[in-house]
């Protein structure tokens, strides 16, 4: 039997990133020196790199299995491991090895080849070497059309890979060549899909043969009171005298069988296809037939909730920017993925100029100058190396792997090391990209939300973007006070990634925070990870506080400390020491602003010092 392509280690490894380690106890209390004990939560018991469903399952595997690529500290893919590749990163060298090297083989014809050589002696847990054929079975369940894992790899252009696919049968194909009344247990369909499926198809057959019969009374080869027999011998079958519908429906599948091509059943038509009947609108009785009358009913109720909470899709207005298009499919499977994709592809429009904020113009998306601007960050993309990426979208020119560029914000030249597409937990190495595009980059804690990129002799800078201000704020605490760095680390990525914001009292240091937000749901999604991401427990008091102003006084001027201020307002500081005032009510703002003339106050938003 094969294996998958993740190889078992036999060596102890990443005991940093372990709940709990040691020594597995025999029966006598003994311990055997050998086995490693990891305490985490929710398995779902599918520890396989193809169906693993959580991430606990992954961070297991993560450290027992082991993949044919490594990825270096700034996210890029090491290709020489098995010799070893040294990488230096913030002034130290790193050298990583692994189990295979990788060519990459650009062809005149535009495809490119992955020459793979796999490192000698490289052997599963139970003794047997890995050869190539393993890694080549690896691929083929991973581009399976049955697979329904979490990888997408199935959607990168893969030559071959169509026709693979394609090759496949349909589950209602399958259903047809098993025939009626033959149902055995499969992996692709149930006992319940397989006789409702044939319950469907005979009633639509039944409408098939029957608009044959109505076709030649309207065209005057028999009346309406003549039998079914006198009908369907006008259609060339010779049937029983008493015969009914259901009985000529019967003699067409004997004739051609369960082909339901042109040159089988639907050679009968007489204007409407076999495949038609078993289509039918919302609403249509005939799709009680097909999906049964209370699957009919939940699916109407479906649709009129999202008539309600949904407007009419309008194509014009998706591309003015004025409505998102939504597409519904399944979560837990890749089920309505490729269509996703081939509509997305179908409805964007080309890229749209984007206003230089120092000059008030446009700029072209075809001008040869590089610009872009960083939209999203987001931390522990890799856990191994918590890593950083930073979502970058091209507004006009070209990247190149390796090239440099302005960072208007921090007034210097950086080199653009490696691009990254990301699809799923699938990575990819960019090494051009053209406006329009998204990649990601490494980001070692230079980029914020709103940044501008640009390369050329004038500089653009595009405007930030919109930050929404916090109506619920709590104050967050971390349990363990050994555990500082990892709490103000943790705070403080969240906080860059546009997640949360986060304040302090004036003068004080981070062990205690007011971390703003617009959702109360953010909250629980700040604690769960600093839990699971940063191993940090936290405290959490919401606030009774629903508004939020700077101060905009120069603090030599005005002392915030001393004002005149009800009950309801506390004065905060953000993480660059600026001022500002949480109240409680519209009443309270109203009150310090008439109660301290000389106090100056604005709607907190992209204000910048």
């Amino acid at each position: 039997m094969k294996r998958t392509l993740a190889l078992i280690l036999s060596l102890v490894m990443c005991l940093g990133l372990l709940a709990g380690c040691g020594d597995k106890k025999t029966d006598d209390g003994q311990t055997d020196g050998k086995t490693l004990v990891v305490g985490t939560q929710n398995f779902d018991g599918k520890f396989s790199p193809f169906f693993y469903t959580n991430d606990y399952e992954n961070q297991v595997m993560g450290m027992v299995f082991d993949g044919l690529f490594l990825v270096d500290r700034e996210g890029s893919v090491v290709l020489k491991g098995i010799e070893g590749d040294v990488r230096p990163y913030n002034g130290t060298d790193y050298t990583y090895k692994g189990i295979a090297d990788c060519d990459i083989v650009e062809n005149s014809d535009g495809t490119v080849d992955y020459n793979i050589t796999l490192k000698e002696g490289v052997k599963f847990s139970d003794g047997e070497e890995m050869t190539i054929d393993d890694v080549i079975f690896s691929y083929y369940v991973l581009l399976d059309p049955a697979y329904d894992g979490v990888s997408t790899l199935y959607s990168l252009p893969i030559k071959g890979l169509e026709a693979y696919r394609s090759g496949m049968d349909t589950v209602q194909n399958l259903i047809l060549a098993a025939g009626p009344d033959a149902y055995a247990a499969n992996d692709f369909y149930t006992e319940e899909q397989y006789n409702a499926y044939w319950t469907a198809f005979n009633a639509a057959g039944v409408k098939f043969a029957q608009e044959i019969l109505d076709y030649v009374v309207a065209a005057g080869s028999a009346t309406a009171d003549d039998s079914v027999a006198a009908q369907a011998g006008n259609w060339g079958f010779d049937l029983a005298d008493d015969a009914t519908v259901k009985d000529f429906w019967a003699a067409i599948v004997a004739k051609y069988g369960y082909d339901i091509s042109d040159d089988g059943i639907n050679a009968e038509t007489a204007g409407t296809s076999i495949s038609s009947f078993l289509e039918a609108e919302l609403g249509d009785a005939r799709l009680d037939d097909l999906i049964g009358a209370a699957n009919h009913e939940k699916l109407a109720e479906d649709i009129e909730l999202l008539d309600g909470a949904a407007e009419e899709f309008d194509l014009d207005k998706v591309l003015r920017g004025e409505l998102s298009p939504v597409f519904f499919g399944s979560a837990l499977t890749n089920f309505g993925v490729e269509p996703f994709l081939e509509n997305f592809l179908r409805l964007t429009s080309a890229p749209l100029a984007r206003v230089d904020s120092l000059t008030g113009e446009p700029v072209d998306p075809c001008r040869d100058e590089f610009s872009a601007f960083i939209f999203k960050i987001q931390a522990n993309m890799n856990k191994a190396h918590r890593d950083r990426i930073a979502f970058m979208r091209i507004c006009s020119g070209k990247f190149e792997r390796g090239m440099e560029a302005y960072h208007v914000q921090e007034g210097k030249n950086i080199k653009l090391a490696t691009g990254t597409s990301l699809m799923a937990d699938d990575r990819a190495i960019v090494s051009e990209a053209y406006a329009g595009d998204i990649i990601g980059l490494f980001d070692p804690g230079i980029f914020s939300i709103g940044d501008t990129l640009c390369t050329g002799k004038k500089h653009v800078q595009f405007a930030g973007i919109p930050t929404f201000a916090p109506e619920h704020f709590a104050r967050v605490t971390q349990v363990d006070t050994m555990k500082r760095k990892q709490f103000v680390k943790g705070m403080e990525q969240i906080a860059q990634e546009g997640a949360i914001q986060i304040f302090r009292d004036l003068g004080a240091g981070m062990e205690e925070v007011i971390v703003g937000v617009v959702g109360v749901l953010q909250l629980e999604v700040l604690e769960y990870r600093l839990k699971n991401e940063y191993n940090v427990d936290i405290r959490m008091q919401t606030l009774p506080y629903e508004h939020l102003r700077w101060v905009l006084n120069d603090p030599e001027e005005l002392d915030i400390k001393h004002l005149d201020v009800t009950s309801d307002t506390r004065a905060i500081e953000d993480m660059k020491g600026n001022p500002l005032l949480l109240f409680g009510s519209p009443w309270s703002i109203n009150w310090a602003e008439q109660h301290n003339e000389a106090l100056k106050l604005s709607e907190f938003g992209n204000l910048t010092f």
